[in-house]
């Protein structure tokens, strides 16, 4: 996954299909996508009504699908991506290497671990000690506009968003990096507060919108 550096006049606006079989979900999704620029952004719950959606009306800017859905997710990833889609973004519950591996031949260009799953993977010892982690507040900070999100963030923060983006958890994306968990974890806070959201999947999304990671 390589790293754009888009300039502010770059940014338009642009359209979007989420695909979730949880309405909370897609509401919060569709809200985020609505504030980031999105003109129009359908919401569905299954697979009969994306096809229908996806396939009938020609290519949208931004796909969101959620792989947990039943039936063919792949098979859909695959034809959105043959549709000439340019970009989905997979969201799962599934961490294992065959899940990843199966939505990126389907023709995804994110993969995001859902947050229970996050939460789920397994600690692996740290190559370095701890630093201390800056307090989280529960309220994020308000979405900044669109046009500034590329100048804010670092190099550092922006490697961390990468490997988010490949479903690393916390532990694995440090051992990458050759940080602690701790450190990635307040690279994530202050990525959350930067970008007005400390939802995994609302950070890729932000990111893929705004051209810092495809």
């Amino acid at each position: 996954m390589r790293v754009l550096h888009a300039e502010p006049n770059r940014v338009r606006s642009f359209t979007a299909l989420v695909v979730d079989h949880e309405a909370p979900s897609r509401t919060a999704m569709g809200a985020l996508l609505r504030r980031l620029g999105a003109t129009d952004v359908v919401a569905v719950k299954d697979l009969v009504q994306a096809r229908v959606a996806a396939l009938g009306g020609g290519p949208r800017d931004l796909c969101v699908l959620n792989l947990d859905l039943p039936g063919g997710c792949l098979n859909l990833l695959a034809d959105l991506r043959n549709a000439g889609w340019p970009r989905l973004l997979a969201v799962s519950g599934k961490s294992d290497a065959f899940s990843l591996r199966a939505a990126f031949v389907a023709g995804a260009h994110a993969y995001v671990l859902t947050a229970d799953a996050a939460a789920a993977m397994p600690r692996v010892p740290s190559p370095r000690l701890p630093l201390r982690s800056p307090p989280v507040t529960a309220t994020p900070a308000p979405l900044m506009p669109v046009e500034r999100v590329w100048r804010q963030l670092s190099a550092r923060e922006i490697e961390v968003l990468q490997l988010v983006a490949a479903g690393q958890s916390n532990s694995a994306a440090g051992v990458h990096l050759q940080l602690s968990a701790l450190t990635v974890k307040s690279h994530l806070a202050r990525i959350a507060r930067k970008l007005g959201t400390g939802d995994r999947a609302h950070m890729v999304a932000v990111a893929m919108r705004t051209g810092l990671i495809s």
